[in-house]
């Protein structure tokens, strides 16, 4: 089960590492995993927020943007399609 940490923490683990302190000595004392810490350097790094979908490429939030219109696009469709049959049912009695 993933662990959820406050951004207060984070902040400080990110803060530290400005200062100069390692990875690896920051997982080590705050008891969290390398990776998990480097992950939070890195995003709060290029979009001061520790939120996955803040530091989206352009790229990924485009393809995100356009992934939700097909689907709801494809909603609609099946929607009009569904009408259209029972119009068509109803005009044939």
């Amino acid at each position: 089960m993933s662990q959820r940490y406050e951004e207060k923490f984070k902040l400080d683990i990110v803060q530290r590492h400005t200062e100069g302190a390692s990875i690896k000595s920051l997982a080590r004392d705050f008891g969290v995993d390398r990776t998990t810490v480097k992950v939070w350097i890195r995003r709060y790094s290029s979009s001061q927020s520790f939120v996955k979908k803040d530091n989206l490429t352009k790229l990924e939030r485009e393809n995100k943007e356009l992934k939700e219109e097909n689907k709801r696009l494809r909603e609609e469709n099946y929607h009009l399609q569904q009408a259209a049959l029972i119009l068509w049912k109803k005009k044939e009695q």
